[in-house]
């Protein structure tokens, strides 16, 4: 029963995270006159919420920044570097085949020259570690830790993954104008994010997401202080994802186009299986590698 409980604590955070969201949001929207959309801003707040709750957790839970897999500054930057050329290594060829199955083909009003591409991944790239940086220290530090501790290595893998995969459908698409906007609006945004996690159509996605958090829970399992590379990896691949979305545009009309989903285009099917042979396989290296050897003569 303790499990359980201890199971289902991050989704009461989560829950109360997005009720204070709520209003916080609604009252930013209201002070920008609309600027930004109220989901964004319901969204944005809830996420801050969450990342905030790391430190008050980490000294309730007594986790040091090792517990956390977090090593010495100079070996911490030197794994986000690795990561970030791993991450990329690991994905780019999903992307290949993407555009050799026609799924992404180049954006032809797109003006690709030296100095708007590199101002734009640049960007790119400091995006990539703004949501890279939280959702690690957040997925793969506190909540894999404080499962692995009470529930075991397995379970705290899966379900620190479940979580991760979940919360990045936990939002609305939904638009409202300033001048029809209210406090229940906010609630009505809410409940409307919430129904998207039982969207069938956002099944092959949340599997993906699974399969990535999955992986990444893996490294920093077989690695205990990996955040880093973590972090890393994971910016890598939103660096991708966000430059081909730049700079290509997506084709529906691909007979291939199934193996992705239409949450960013990218993640799906294809992905599922590319990470899944990568993870297992990164499994078979670690177990041989660490696999007692017989060196006895005897017959």
């Amino acid at each position: 029963m303790k499990k359980i409980l201890f199971a289902l604590t991050p989704l009461a955070v989560l829950t109360i995270a997005i009720i204070i969201s709520g209003i916080l949001g609604y009252f930013l929207f209201i002070a920008i006159d609309g600027a930004i959309p109220l989901r964004k801003l319901i969204s944005k707040t809830a996420l801050i919420l969450l990342i905030l709750t790391i430190f008050p957790t980490m000294y309730l839970l007594n986790f040091s920044k090792a517990d956390l897999g977090i090593s010495p500054k100079k070996n911490f930057a030197l794994q986000i570097m690795a990561g970030l050329l791993i991450g990329i290594t690991i994905l780019i060829p999903v992307f290949l085949a993407l555009y050799h199955l026609n799924i992404w083909v180049i954006d032809e009003n797109f003006q690709f020259t030296p100095a708007i591409m590199t101002e734009k991944m640049l960007k790119i790239l400091l995006i990539s570690f703004l949501i890279s940086v939280p959702e690690e220290a957040l997925f793969r530090g506190i909540l894999l830790t404080s499962f692995k501790r009470t529930n075991g290595t397995l379970f705290a893998i899966v379900l620190s993954a479940f979580y991760y995969a979940g919360l990045h459908f936990l939002k609305s698409k939904t638009e409202i104008p300033a001048d029809e906007a209210s406090l229940s609006s906010s609630y009505y945004l809410i409940t409307d994010a919430l129904t998207q996690l039982t969207n069938p159509e956002n099944l092959s996605a949340f599997i993906a997401l699974m399969s990535v958090g999955i992986f990444l829970a893996t490294i920093r399992t077989k690695f205990p202080m990996s955040l880093g590379l973590c972090i890393g990896i994971h910016a890598g691949w939103v660096f991708l994802i966000k430059t081909n979305s730049a700079f290509l545009n997506r084709n529906p009309n691909s007979d291939w186009y199934f193996m992705v989903s239409n949450y960013d285009g990218v993640i799906g099917p294809m992905v599922t299986i590319w990470l899944t042979l990568i993870t297992a396989l990164f499994l078979s290296y670690t177990y041989l590698r660490n696999k007692p050897v017989n060196n006895s003569l005897a017959p």
